[in-house]
């Protein structure tokens, strides 16, 4: 017998609906106005020049390992 413990239910709205679908037919999933929208807001956020979105968690653990001098 499986028992379903909920832990985090999203709240997912018709906007957000309509927005992840303009994304999958632009077929810029990984790039694009969306995502450059998002880099800016959140480097606001952080207060910082630069925010860079990663397709994945193992290219962001590269980025951050990279050595850059």
């Amino acid at each position: 017998m499986t028992i379903k413990i909920p832990i985090a239910k999203p709240i997912v709205g018709s906007s957000e609906i309509r927005e992840v679908v303009r994304v999958l037919k632009s077929g810029f999933l990984v790039s694009g106005s969306k995502v450059k929208e998002f880099e800016k807001r959140f480097a606001k956020y952080l207060g910082v020049k630069h925010a860079v979105a990663t397709f994945n968690g193992t290219t962001a653990l590269h980025a951050a390992l990279w050595d850059w001098v």
